[in-house]
């Protein structure tokens, strides 16, 4: 009898042990995918987001080129070659074309007093006791005192200022129409600047010294020319 239950128990757990085999199996087989080589296949993996989850694999772009941005041709070097248009000079005065263009004025005023102390004389000599010789008078003297004001005998243009050793401080100014007047013997330092345009009666220096005529006393030395020729200053000046 005990060996017959021996028997019947060895048997149940043979089935038992053969069942739980079976069971196992199927149920990996069922729940392993394959490939269809029959090659087992790794489960998904599963990717998370600030959106959600997904099994795929996220998409990541692929980089793009930029182009690189539009630079503007640079411009071509100008060239100095022959029938290039040079740019245009700025306009100035050139002086020693004023005479020219200035028209003639209609007065000329006495520039100081009415004193004349000395007449023109080209044509004939006349004693100089401070230089102790003959020599013709290309001017007219007009007596002042040191320091008095210089007027402009007309409107013009200043065109020179100079230290000449015979008439000092001598300046220039070109009054159109062919004239230029030569104001000698002013106070150094006085006269205005080269450039300056000044009208009729403007002041424009004070009275110096005439180191060639000193021994006349205090006076302007005033030579007037036209298209370059010495003129008598009277022919041209308006007398009251």
């Amino acid at each position: 009898m005990n060996g017959k239950r021996k028997l019947i128990s060895f048997a149940v757990m043979v089935c038992a042990i053969f069942l739980g085999a079976v069971g196992f199996y199927g149920v990996k087989t069922r729940y392993e995918p394959k490939t269809d080589s029959g090659a087992q296949e790794l489960p998904p993996t599963v990717y998370t987001t600030d959106a959600g989850y997904y099994t795929d694999p996220p998409t990541v772009p692929e980089p793009t080129e930029t182009a690189p941005a539009a630079t503007e041709p640079e411009p071509a070097a100008q060239s100095s070659a022959v029938g290039e248009t040079a740019p245009a000079a700025q306009t100035t005065i050139e002086y020693e074309t004023v005479n020219a263009t200035l028209p003639r004025p209609e007065y000329f005023d006495i520039p100081l007093g009415m004193d004349i102390s000395l007449d023109y004389s080209a044509a004939e000599p006349v004693f100089s006791s401070t230089m102790g010789d003959w020599r013709t008078h290309t001017g007219i003297d007009f007596a002042g005192v040191l320091g008095d004001p210089v007027k402009a005998s007309a409107a013009g243009f200043v065109t020179a200022v100079y230290d000449d050793p015979m008439f000092g401080t001598v300046m220039e100014i070109d009054h159109g129409g062919g004239i230029t007047a030569k104001y000698c013997g002013l106070d150094k330092g006085s006269a205005v600047a080269v450039g300056t345009e000044v009208k009729m009666d403007d002041t424009i220096a004070c009275l110096g010294v005439v180191p060639c005529e000193s021994e006349s006393g205090a006076h302007l030395h005033f030579e007037m020319t036209e298209d370059g020729k010495n003129i008598d200053p009277l022919t041209v000046i308006t007398m009251p």
